[in-house]
């Protein structure tokens, strides 16, 4: 599951993908910009500090509702990234990135600005840290801070390595340079690929995220090689998460091949839950194995990005239709984008999770025999992790995991209705029906050429970018034309064929295109300025002119 601190820098790089240069000019002097920018880094924390200093004074006598701290968390997030977002689509911050020395990998450099939104992340957890350590004593700054920096370093990887590959692909020649363009989902099997390596090296991350070691030798390690055993489950090894003296009683897996799969366990619950306990708790890791689910979350997460694509491609002519500032479209495109993985990865994608948390549920059950070993140890988990025993209503859709008093019910109905465990006996993955969709969306990005997930106007625009760049004017504007054909409120595309005009030395046509594109974003004030350029330039010619006329 993506931690809050993931879910947070994802989306800010997904707002940070989309942004576009403003064609409008700031009349805001550097310094105020400056300060500006500071007061957003800082000012969620400011909020979150003062809303967390209200609640403690309030519950000074009492520990304070986990399901107020994770209001205040999620508030905190929130803040963050629209700051965040301010401070790129307002203040356009990247834009004095992309004017450094170094005119190659603008890509790359723009990934940097993403700077400013851990650090108005890690601000607010350090106004949030008060009221943790309230909960939690043995909570240490070391071990509250690290783990959030270092889980960021997840969906960053991804995004960083295939931004640089894009720079790379953008200093190619341009046939290359072309190639790419004209197949772009090619982007999409370099994503996939490297969210495929993550999944499968994620235990090796998540080893150096937290201090672990194997487990050693003893009864509860032959106990759970043992049941793996007895049942068929295939992994490469067993380790402790070294907590730092933190009370934490959790368990986890990760690894997608069986040799890099890992059963990881927390040192707290290692040394305080009993032997029956601590096997049905490894039983439930060993359902998520049995069931498939890893592969069925590689899948979703792939069915993401296809799905998103399609829909962004399907809804870009309305969002131009809405606005045509660039800056503003860039926006909603963002907003556009995220709204997709809000209802996907946090309302649907945790409505899957909580059936997978049920299915791993009756496994353990079902292959230790001990229903109420397992009982005991939810609710100890739920003690010492200071976790409720039943969720609020709304609380229950942002779940990961049915709540304590849900899957309580739920190990009482396997043990006395088989009809239970029926109706979540279903694998999730099933290798036919994932290869045959998979072959499904390979035939539709070839019959398309990538339509469904790249925009055919914008495809026009890239080749007419690159083409420009090489000096070759009359083919630019050929797929200019292409993109003003598919999308006449593109005033960015009538504006680049007004420049390439200009370089031609054909007045009459670059006034035309420049016009057009002040007609279609009054405020475009890079159109404008050209558009004044060239009018000096007939007012000097026409007084040379009448002056050659009246000698």
């Amino acid at each position: 599951m993506l931690p809050t601190s993931a879910i947070v820098l994802t989306v800010g790089l997904i707002f940070l993908f989309f942004w576009t240069p403003s064609s409008q000019n700031l009349h805001i002097e550097q310094p105020f910009i400056i300060i500006l920018l500071i007061l957003l880094t800082v000012l969620p924390a400011i909020i979150v500090f003062i809303a967390g200093k209200i609640i403690a004074i309030r519950n000074r006598h009492s520990i304070i509702n986990p399901f107020i701290t994770s209001i205040l968390g999620f508030v905190a997030s929130l803040l963050s990234v629209s700051c965040f977002v301010i401070q790129i689509y307002w203040l356009q911050i990247p834009i004095y990135l992309l004017k450094s020395p170094f005119p190659k990998f603008t890509n790359s450099k723009t990934f940097l600005i993403i700077i400013l939104l851990v650090i108005s992340f890690l601000l607010c957890k350090l106004a949030l840290f008060r009221i943790r350590k309230k909960n939690d004593e043995t909570l240490t700054a070391k071990s509250y801070f690290l783990p959030d920096i270092k889980l960021m370093f997840i969906p960053s990887l991804p995004f960083l390595v295939s931004l640089l590959i894009s720079d790379t692909i953008d200093i190619m020649p341009l046939n290359i340079r072309i190639f790419f363009v004209t197949h772009n989902y090619i982007y999409w099997f370099i994503i996939m690929g490297i969210a495929i390596f993550m999944f499968i090296k994620s235990p090796f991350f998540i080893r150096r995220i937290w201090s672990a070691r194997s487990l050693e030798s003893g009864e509860i390690r032959n106990r759970i090689l043992s049941m793996a055993e007895r049942n068929n489950i295939k992994f490469g090894d067993i380790l402790v998460w070294n907590m730092s003296g933190r009370r934490i009683a959790n368990a986890g897996m990760a690894g997608l091949l069986p040799k890099s799969r890992t059963i990881f366990i927390t040192d707290f619950l290692l040394h305080n839950f009993t032997l029956d306990e601590i096997e049905t708790i490894i039983a439930h890791e060993f359902g998520h194995i049995k069931m498939g689910h890893i592969p069925a979350y590689i899948i979703f997460s792939f069915a993401y990005l296809s799905i998103s694509g399609m829909l962004y491609s399907l809804m870009l002519p309305t969002i131009n239709h809405i606005s045509s500032n660039e800056t503003f479209s860039a926006l909603l495109s963002g907003v556009f984008i995220v709204t997709l993985f809000f209802v996907y990865f946090v309302l649907i994608f945790r409505f899957v999770s909580r059936i997978f948390e049920r299915q791993a549920d009756i496994y353990a059950v079902k292959i230790t025999g001990k229903p109420d070993s397992f009982k005991d140890a939810l609710m100890k988990v739920a003690y010492v992790n200071q976790i409720m025993i039943r969720n609020p209503r709304i609380f229950k859709i942002f779940a990961t995991h049915p709540s304590i008093s849900e899957r309580l019910e739920l190990i009482d109905k396997v043990v006395n209705d088989q009809n239970t465990v029926r109706n979540y006996n279903r694998i999730a993955f099933n290798l036919k029906r994932s290869l045959l969709l998979l072959f499904i969306v390979l035939v539709a990005l070839w019959i398309t050429n990538g339509d469904l997930i790249f925009p055919p106007s914008e495809l026009h625009y890239e080749i007419g970018r690159q083409y420009a760049i090489e000096g070759m004017i009359d083919q630019a504007i050929a797929e200019f034309n292409k993109v003003v054909d598919l999308n006449s409120k593109s005033d960015q595309a009538f504006y680049a064929l007004g420049l390439l005009y200009m370089e031609k030395g054909a007045i009459i046509e670059a006034k035309e295109k420049f016009q057009r594109a002040l007609e279609i974003n009054p405020k475009n004030a890079m159109a404008f300025n050209k558009l004044m350029q060239l009018q000096e330039m007939e007012n000097k010619n026409g007084g040379v002119n009448e002056a050659i006329k009246q000698n």
